[in-house]
């Protein structure tokens, strides 16, 4: 069996342009008991909408598609609470090291 992938997004045949709000990966088969050649089997797309990352999975055999995950990053940390230990500063919401000293 012999897969194939065309990815194409709203922005991907103009040179020159920046990031793009969605892609698609439309998913082929080839040598497959049953599908035809090269024929669409599945699609993946990705898209952002209001700072959330969506992706869905098109099946072409059945017509269905299900939403696969739904992403959205967790808000800024500002690193307000920190603990101290082994000598650093550490935020207690975010983890981050940030100090390698005890002031």
């Amino acid at each position: 069996m012999k897969l194939y992938a065309t990815i194409t997004s709203e922005r991907g045949k103009e040179i020159g342009k920046g990031g793009n709000d969605y892609l698609e990966i439309n998913i082929k088969a080839e040598k497959v008991e049953g599908i035809p050649t090269r024929a669409n089997i599945y699609r993946l797309r990705l898209n952002v909408e209001d700072g959330r990352l969506y992706a869905a999975l098109h099946d072409y055999s059945n017509g269905n598609t299900q939403d696969l995950i739904t992403f959205r990053p967790g808000p800024q940390c500002y690193h307000e609470s920190v603990r101290k230990e082994n000598g650093k500063e550490i935020c207690i919401f975010c983890g981050l090291t940030l100090s390698a000293r005890i002031a």
